[in-house]
């Protein structure tokens, strides 16, 4: 939400996409007095008219973007609360879920690190100090192939690290892959699953089915990764025999040591087709512009009052 935000803020100028790039040209371009609006990446206010330039930002050409750490934080002071250092090893989704924003972000097309930079990039974190390391892909597993590569990597390293990562998808879990992650030394993984209803998942254009849900819980119950599973009700075609259908695979099929995260109602960001069915289901009728304060989705076939109080049951009961 560039423009929003540059009207609501009121600064000169916005990052479009790939910041840890375009700031530091940005940021050169003002120090030396220059008008930036050239530079890829960057949006402004014309005279109170919207302006941005799109052109192609360069980004992960095999490398591995990890600031230096300790030129900006008290790192002893972080270490201390037990924060993780965050790792992104690709740019880009292929995914085509209803209400998310990081095809628009990032882009269609993945854009990846070199797995091999990617393990070494760990191996100087863990050789500062820094041996939590989370893994913030969009969604670490797909493609499948760069994730095991990674995993594998590691393994081989042994970095002293614990690894983790709350964003894999059911539709690429396996044994081979979540062996590799335990060998790699992950100490905990979340599953975005959303729902265990195949009419939700359907209407969320999540692309994949509720039999990789169940597979997924299947191969999950094989290893020792604690895992947290997220799920997020009320979303398009949510009704209440789905949100029992959800219910009953969180109870059935979720290790007892395993953490659950039910999220109710889904944000809905401009540009997303989940605008586009709120606006037509009448569940919408904020003008973009006023939608920095966010604004949630909830099926107009679930009755508020009924969630909250039939999750209340579920978690108590559980």
């Amino acid at each position: 939400m560039p423009e929003e935000l540059l009207r609501y803020t009121g600064a000169d100028w916005a990052i479009l996409g790939d910041g840890e790039v375009v700031f530091p040209q940005l940021a050169a371009s003002l120090s030396q007095g220059e008008f930036p609006n050239q530079i890829p990446g960057v949006a402004w206010l014309d005279d109170g008219i919207f302006r941005k330039n799109t052109g192609y930002v360069t980004r992960f050409s095999d490398g591995c973007l990890v600031p230096g750490f300790h030129r900006w934080i008290d790192t002893h002071a972080y270490l201390s609360r037990l924060s993780t250092v965050p790792i992104q090893t690709k740019l880009g989704c292929h995914f085509k879920c209803v209400y998310c924003t990081y095809r628009k972000i990032e882009g269609y097309d993945y854009r990846f690190c070199n797995p091999a930079v990617v393990v070494d990039t760990i191996e100087r974190l863990a050789g500062k100090g820094f041996r939590d390391i989370e893994f913030v892909d969009n969604v670490f597993n797909s493609p499948y192939d760069h994730a095991l590569a990674i995993c594998n990597g590691l393994a081989r390293a042994r970095p002293d690290v614990r690894l983790q990562s709350l964003e894999l998808n059911p539709l690429f879990i396996d044994d081979d892959l979540l062996t590799a992650m335990e060998e790699a030394g992950f100490v905990g993984m979340g599953i975005t699953v959303e729902s265990a209803s195949g009419v939700v998942l359907d209407g969320l254009q999540k692309g994949f089915t509720v039999e990789h849900v169940y597979h997924a819980a299947r191969v999950v119950q094989h290893h020792n990764i604690p895992c947290l599973w997220i799920f997020m009700l009320g979303g398009p075609c949510e009704t209440q025999d789905t949100v029992q259908e959800t219910l009953h695979f969180a109870e059935q099929f979720i290790r007892p040591k395993d953490v659950v995260f039910f999220n109710i109602g889904i944000r809905i960001y401009p540009g997303t087709e989940l605008e586009q069915r709120a606006r037509k289901e009448g569940v919408l009728a904020l003008p973009s512009r006023e939608m920095l304060e966010p604004v949630f989705y909830l099926s107009p076939g679930l009755d508020l009052d009924w969630l909250i109080n039939t999750l209340r049951k579920a978690l108590v009961h559980t």
